[in-house]
């Protein structure tokens, strides 16, 4: 599970699916790997990946934690 910043200007599931992007290297690997898109009381995602994308997409300045 990731917690990110709250995205103000694109749909929450769109924002968490181009931070994945970066690290799988395209959109459609993104969708197949993003399990469940928070965004009510907190902003983040759950998401099905290896070590070495975690530590990838940890390194991004829009999450907060991990």
């Amino acid at each position: 599970t990731f917690y990110t910043e709250r995205p103000y200007d694109e749909e929450p599931e769109s924002f968490h699916v181009r931070i994945l992007s970066s690290a799988l290297g395209g959109e459609e690997a993104a969708k197949d790997a993003l399990l469940y898109g928070y965004k009510t009381a907190a902003s983040g995602f759950s998401a099905k990946l290896t070590p070495r994308q975690v530590d990838k997409i940890s390194m991004q300045s829009l999450i907060v934690e991990c």
